[in-house]
């Protein structure tokens, strides 16, 4: 494995996300734009600008033909990745923290947070709608959460959406199933930071800022195996070759003195100059580990 190290961003990184093909890497930050790179030689071959705030996640078809954002103006937005150009946009009159494409690429889930008398909610739209332009959304699914959620998952091709919540909650819906959700679990004691699924859709892995990982049967959430750190972990990935997971994390320098730690621990904090938000394993030869800026 050849290491690159890129630099688009002046803001730290929210999102990373590979295409099927492997070839194409797509980055989020704080920042009003994403970037999108060639993963062979860490060329930049564009961005994506529209966003009037920080963008919280993206995600792209399995084609890799549609990008989709969810950004703190309020905004999700989806855009064609070969010209640049936006080719929806949606109000969802709050933000949008955490968003999903589903398999085949016609679903979107979307998390939002509480805001003014607005709950947090899980919302589900299929973008082969032309209604979407504007705030005149339809939803093929309106679900208010108890807990604010960062993450979001479709599990099951384009039935299943498991999302995490700030409370440590798993919640699993089937849209076949209106209503509440399916399947619950309570993994964590701490905020969920990400969901990432195994290459044949089997296994569900579950970081948190409890500092440990757990993995789940994707199918009822069951809990496999748990993996604890030294530090909070902000993501977590199942390789696509090999019995191995990847954990990353870590805390900023001003959080270190905040919490309980050893001189051992501290010492291995100065291993990285910042701490690492987001994993993602792609085709089976390929694999990206990003840090923040």
């Amino acid at each position: 494995m050849r290491p690159l190290s890129l630099k688009g961003h002046d803001r730290p990184l929210t999102r990373v996300r590979l295409n099927r093909d492997g070839d194409l890497l797509f980055s989020a930050s704080k920042g009003k734009a994403i970037c999108v790179w060639y993963l062979d030689n860490g060329e930049r071959i564009g961005t994506y600008e529209g966003h009037n705030g920080a963008i919280w996640d993206i995600d792209v078809t399995w084609d890799s033909q549609s990008l989709i954002s969810a950004g703190a103006d309020s905004h999700v937005k989806v855009w064609d990745v070969e010209h640049g150009v936006c080719k929806t946009d949606i109000d969802m009159q709050t933000v949008a923290r955490s968003i999903a494409l589903s398999y085949s690429g016609n679903l979107a889930a979307v998390t939002t947070i509480k805001f003014a008398n607005s709950p947090p909610s899980l919302r589900v739209m299929d973008l082969r709608e032309a209604s979407h332009e504007g705030s005149g959304t339809r939803y093929l699914a309106h679900n208010t959460i108890n807990s604010q959620s960062d993450t979001c998952i479709f599990s099951n091709l384009d039935n299943v959406i498991v999302i995490g919540c700030a409370d440590g909650s798993l919640h699993q819906y089937d849209l076949r199933q209106p209503g509440d959700a399916v399947n619950f679990a309570n993994p964590h004691n701490f905020n969920i930071t990400d969901l990432q699924l195994s290459n044949d859709q089997g296994f569900l892995i579950s970081s948190s800022a409890d500092k440990t990982a757990q993995l789940h049967n994707a199918r009822n959430l069951e809990q496999l195996k748990k993996y604890r750190s030294g530090r909070p972990v902000n993501s977590a990935a199942i390789s696509p070759i090999r019995d191995h997971i990847v954990l990353g994390g870590g805390e900023e320098a001003r959080s270190v003195t905040q919490t309980a730690a050893s001189s051992a621990d501290c010492a291995d904090q100065q291993r990285h100059s910042t701490n690492l938000t987001n994993l993602y394993s792609g085709t089976p030869d390929k694999m990206t580990s990003p840090v923040t800026p």
